[in-house]
């Protein structure tokens, strides 16, 4: 996983290895996301998530928050 932020933009964007991070744990972590407008796409053989909270956050304390919810949401699936 690795991780930097676009001040510019207001986004933190995450690079995420699917051969570790399942894409179906991280499509349900996206959908029961509310607070986020999260764009995912494919850059090379990583996933890619630009996120960006609706109110104004510490952009890196997000990309860290958001990658532990996923390690969360893996050990609690059933994949």
């Amino acid at each position: 996983m690795g991780f930097f932020v676009v001040e510019g933009k207001g986004v933190a964007v995450l690079e995420l290895n699917p051969a570790f991070y399942p894409e179906k744990v991280i499509d349900l972590a996206i959908s029961k996301t509310k607070n986020l407008e999260i764009k995912k796409s494919m850059q090379g053989k990583k996933i890619r998530l630009e996120l960006k909270a609706k109110e104004k956050v510490n952009l890196k304390e997000l990309a860290l928050e958001f990658s532990n919810y996923l390690l969360s949401s893996m050990k609690n699936s059933k994949l």
